[in-house]
């Protein structure tokens, strides 16, 4: 079982456009094919960014969603804060649980080279 931590672009992505690689992986999520690790200040963050009025993502939604992710998920507590972090700091949140859950940080810049890679791999 692979297990990820995502980052809140990822999820937004993923409601945006349901056939694209981020829908899959919440789709993966939901029917139990990945493990999804979050921490408190990562769920907070969900829970605000999918409540913007720009987005216009339906209340019901975000509340499935989130119920979803509190009750199948698993909540980390105590994460360590990585000393050798060095590239966005507002980032820093969802690499420490990744790196104390051994599990793979899925950001909408991993998903780019994801397909990057699947293209490449096609043409060669």
């Amino acid at each position: 079982m692979n297990l990820i931590v995502l980052d809140t672009n990822v999820i937004v992505s993923a409601l945006w456009n349901r056939n694209g690689n981020p829908a899959t992986l919440l789709k993966m999520f939901f029917e139990n094919e990945i493990i999804l690790f979050y921490d408190e200040e990562i769920f907070n963050e969900y829970n605000k960014v999918l409540r913007r009025s720009k987005f216009k993502f339906l209340e019901p939604e975000i509340n499935d969603l989130l119920y979803f992710i509190e009750a199948n998920g698993i909540s980390i507590s105590n994460t360590e804060k990585s000393v050798e972090f060095m590239i966005d700091e507002s980032d820093r949140k969802f690499y420490d649980v990744a790196k104390k859950c051994k599990a793979f940080l899925m950001e909408i810049k991993s998903i780019f080279l994801m397909n990057l890679l699947f293209y490449l791999l096609r043409i060669f």
